[in-house]
């Protein structure tokens, strides 16, 4: 498997140069919705040379040098509001990012967005037609962006297709069947360090944010990212490597993620 943390070009369709490694994998970018703020936990993050070493050149040539031309894709309870929200459009040229830039609390979230989703022409085997015609050989999807909705069976939380959706079908499961048929590599998106369903994740927006998406929350409230880790994201990249056959495995942004939390991920993959 691969392991891979971007410094948030998570949006990215194509990536022309990749600097992975099983110690650390960075992709050396930094979003545009972030331009503005500077991690204070970039500098523990970067390894003090970006070489690999001789076991992640052999990962990297086993396929993914060679496939070269592959799908990255943004679905979710999101993609059904194309950045527009109940007369509100998102400031932003980030459809995934509504919920946060429009300060849409969690509870209605939940109930109006992810309550709502029932992408009911959804269907993998088309998607991987498509893809394979294209000439791609490997297809990477987000199994949970930082709205926290899963698009895949989870046991650790309810927040997920299954569980708080009316579609009711698992989406990762169906998209990486469907792939491995055909012959290409499937990989999912994992939004390790944002999660506006669990106030306890890192917002990077601070306090004023993490009120609007958890009103209810009492003022002196501090998240606590350690607790978040064990509680849910640890657990569902458990379950998304043991459930499903995942070829590569993609982190986003490192915001909160010091070096012993990415420390975590890479020991749980």
């Amino acid at each position: 498997k691969l392991f891979i943390v971007s410094l948030g070009v998570g949006w990215g369709l194509v990536v022309k140069t990749v600097i992975p490694s099983m110690l650390l994998a960075l992709l050396c970018a930094t979003s545009l919705h972030a331009a503005e703020e500077k991690s204070k936990d970039f500098d523990q993050l970067m390894p003090p040379t970006l070489k690999h070493p001789p076991e992640a050149e052999a990962r990297l040539n086993q396929w993914f040098r060679d496939s070269k031309f592959g799908a990255f894709i943004h679905f979710g309870a999101y993609s059904q509001l194309a950045g527009k929200y109940k007369d509100r459009v998102t400031p932003k040229q980030y459809a995934e990012w509504i919920q946060m830039d429009l300060g849409i609390p969690y509870e209605e979230y939940r109930r109006e967005v992810a309550g709502q989703f029932n992408p009911v022409d959804f269907d993998a085997e088309e998607w991987v037609k498509i893809f394979k015609d294209a000439g791609m050989r490997h297809v990477v999807l987000t199994s949970k962006h930082h709205d926290g909705f899963a698009l895949f069976d989870s046991a650790c939380s309810d927040y997920d297709v299954m569980d708080a959706s009316p579609f009711k079908r698992d989406i990762v499961k169906e998209l990486s069947e469907a792939c491995h048929k055909h012959g290409l590599k499937f990989g999912v998106y994992y939004s390790q360090a944002f999660d506006w369903a669990d106030p306890d994740s890192s917002t990077y927006f601070e306090q004023e944010s993490l009120k609007n998406i958890h009103p209810g929350l009492p003022e002196d409230r501090k998240p606590d990212m350690d607790a978040y880790i064990a509680r849910k994201a640890l657990p569902q990249i458990e379950e998304l490597l043991t459930n499903y056959q995942i070829d590569l495995i993609w982190f986003d942004t490192p915001r909160s993620i010091t070096r012993e939390r990415a420390v975590l991920f890479r020991d749980t993959v």
